[in-house]
């Protein structure tokens, strides 16, 4: 009621004014927040995606120099060797994504990266989170037990554990990549899910929860050796 006279006595050029003011700065809200989101996501993104492409490539050059030229003779050595590489592929998976962030490539690109890109980044990432397992179990054994079945110990064994993590990756993985199989479009080019056929959705939600199975465990793994060996 009170509202309602207060307004009533304004003038309407006033009454007009101020209501185009309101509804100037309501809108103006959203637009400044939208401007700054994609400029978070064209400029400062694809900016850090850069640099931490230059440094990997730096660091993981370097270590694929130093281990390269030191003898297979222990499992951790092995083992690093392996981890050395998956860092390197998951490495070169980030000129795509600076590409897309940045919109230099064409609307169509993104289905790269769902397609392949993506898939090939987190099969990696996984990869080196299974060798960081495998490298706690092999001191824990090294130290705690170190009189166990000489099998275990040998690097034979090392390289045979090591092409199952890798089989076994690529065995998870490739579905996503073939299962990606949808026809891209303006409108669903957004979201890698619509690009899936419904087998490669369920296998999608399936892949995800036995990653998250997978990290929760060498993260048990790691804390139960390490708590042990100390």
């Amino acid at each position: 009621m009170g509202l309602n006279l207060t307004l009533a006595k304004l003038p309407d050029d006033e009454l007009h004014g101020q209501g185009n003011h309101t509804a100037s700065n309501v809108s103006d809200g959203p637009g400044m927040n939208t401007t700054v989101n994609n400029e978070f996501d064209t400029i400062v993104l694809p900016g850090l995606y850069l640099v931490i492409f230059v440094a990997s490539i730096l660091l993981n050059g370097l270590a694929v120099w130093i281990f390269f030229h030191i003898r297979n003779k222990t499992s951790f050595i092995f083992y690093l060797k392996n981890i050395v590489v998956a860092d390197l592929i998951m490495t070169l998976t980030f000129p795509f994504r600076i590409v897309h962030d940045a919109g230099f490539g064409p609307w169509y690109f993104k289905f790269i990266l769902c397609r392949y890109t993506s898939v090939l980044f987190y099969a990696n990432m996984y990869t080196s989170i299974m060798f960081l397992g495998l490298i706690s179990i092999d001191r824990y054994l090294k130290v705690v037990k170190p009189f166990g079945d000489s099998r275990m110990y040998s690097i034979t064994f090392t390289k045979v554990l090591s092409i199952c993590v890798w089989v076994l990756m690529a065995v998870l993985s490739l579905p996503n990549i073939i299962l990606t199989n949808g026809q891209p479009t303006r409108e669903n080019i957004h979201d890698c899910i619509q690009l899936k056929s419904p087998l490669g959705v369920k296998w999608h939600k399936a892949i995800v929860y036995v990653n998250s199975c997978l990290f929760v465990a060498v993260l048990v793994i790691l804390i139960g050796c390490y708590i042990a060996i100390s």
